[in-house]
């Protein structure tokens, strides 16, 4: 009589699952004011500025103070710093200043990475 003893158990089971699915008529739950998705504010532009050899790091720091740009770090073994824009300057606009500051070699975008894993054969077909 194992059939007797499984509808037995879907009988008894079956108000509990019906009574969580009707406790809300539309079928979700209503949203919380504090879990309303947000705009997202777009990322802070930040750019890796290098500059020649003969450049010392307060100068670097006045260069950045020049254009504007908020000083992230310093990465001395390089001779370079990673700078934010302000706001309302275009990561165009930022390169263009800094490359017309004293000593500077070359400006980029410092761009995030993203890795991916590594995908390796199929188990089991």
């Amino acid at each position: 009589m194992p059939t007797r003893r499984l509808l037995f158990r879907a009988l008894l089971l079956l108000p509990l699952s019906t009574g969580a699915a009707c406790a809300h008529p539309a079928g979700n739950p209503p949203a919380m004011p504090d879990t309303q998705v947000s705009a997202a504010k777009p990322a802070p532009v930040q750019l890796i500025v290098s500059f020649k050899d003969d450049v010392s790091p307060a100068a670097m720091a006045d260069a950045s103070r020049a254009v504007g740009a908020t000083l992230v770090r310093s990465m001395d073994w390089a001779h370079a710093i990673v700078v934010t824009l302000p706001a309302d300057m275009s990561a165009e606009q930022g390169i263009s200043r800094f490359k017309a500051q004293p000593g500077v070699m070359g400006v980029e975008m410092d761009r995030r990475l993203q890795v991916n894993p590594i995908r390796g054969p199929k188990i089991g077909k």
